[in-house]
């Protein structure tokens, strides 16, 4: 009917410039490619409009949908997550397979099995790089790879839930351990059972335990929560601590940071400090002094006081 003479020639026109831009899936059957001909590449079809994106969200996409398919037979098993590192005033993130960056770092995944893509983004969602003089001022190179490295070794990263569980658990179990080796209750000096401790945390109303903050640091929040429930005190060594003059200031700093320094006594060539620190911190303290005095240093430690029998009465009747 197109070509019939009595047709207008401004809709025959038309008829024919409709038809060179048919749709592909309006086509017959008949113009089904040949197998092995690609007429919808893959990443086209994830991102339909495509060129209208700025050319590094094409480019992200692209190498998102290959990533998570070198992993699943085509099929993404799981989203993505994100390892982020903050370095010279600006943030990196590298895309790498959900739970496999801790396995990495442990040395039980290979760098191409952590990987969903070897780039490394400003931001993974935009899929905005960082330029090269941005890469140089934060790590001292622009190569992507050694760059990426860093970002994989140093970085913050997502956890599943699995993962954040586990971690969670291990987390208020060193908690726990803490505050067993470190406090004791004041009445009798003694060190208090993992159970009491346990019970006292499950009354209190939302507790959060964060995986990645200081174990001592929390101890000693939760410790100050569980007072009403379970007072605790510190158990404490109180020592004497002498050092050669020459060596006194780096001593100082060490005995500051890890002890209560409650007197200094200066001799003609040596100091002697009183002080008490955390039972759990005693080898540390050790350690310390004897690489910074080259084990030129005394310490002695008090005796500590031993209960009295109306303590051990009261802890019998329970009060």
């Amino acid at each position: 009917w197109i070509m019939r003479p009595s047709m207008p020639f401004h809709l025959l026109a038309l008829a024919l410039v409709g038809l060179s831009v048919l749709p592909v899936h309006c086509a017959p059957t008949c113009c089904v490619p040949e197998p092995g001909f690609d007429a919808f590449p893959k990443a086209a079809i994830a991102t339909p409009h495509s060129s209208f994106l700025p050319h590094a969200s094409i480019d992200f996409i692209k190498a998102e949908a290959d990533g998570l398919r070198l992993r699943g037979g085509g099929k993404a098993k799981e989203e993505p997550i994100l390892c982020r590192l903050k370095k010279g005033g600006a943030n990196f993130e590298v895309m790498c397979v959900a739970g496999m960056v801790e396995k990495y770092r442990e040395g039980h995944a290979s760098r191409d099995e952590v990987l969903v893509s070897p780039e490394i983004f400003k931001d993974c969602k935009t899929g905005d790089r960082p330029a090269g003089e941005d890469l140089e001022k934060a790590f001292g190179t622009d190569d992507v790879s050694a760059c990426v490295d860093v970002v994989l070794d140093k970085g913050e990263f997502q956890l599943t839930v699995a993962e954040r569980k586990k971690k969670t658990e291990e987390k208020q179990n060193q908690i726990v351990n803490f505050v067993v080796k470190n406090f004791v209750e004041p009445r009798t000096n003694r060190n208090i059972p993992r159970e009491r401790i346990l019970n006292a945390l499950e009354q209190i109303k939302g507790l959060k335990i964060d995986p990645f903050r200081s174990t001592e640091t929390q101890a000693l929040e939760l410790v100050k929560k569980v007072r009403d429930v379970l007072p605790l005190t510190k158990n404490e060594m109180e020592a004497v601590v002498e050092i050669p003059l020459a060596l006194a200031a780096k001593a100082a700093s060490i005995l500051r940071g890890l002890a209560s320094v409650r007197k200094e006594t200066y001799a003609d060539d040596a100091v002697q400090y009183s002080v008490a620190f955390l039972c759990g911190d005693h080898e540390r303290v050790v350690k310390e002094l004897t690489q910074a005095t080259q084990g030129q240093f005394q310490l002695k430690i008090a005796e500590p006081p031993m209960p009295t029998d109306a303590d051990e009465g009261a802890v019998k009747a329970g009060k």
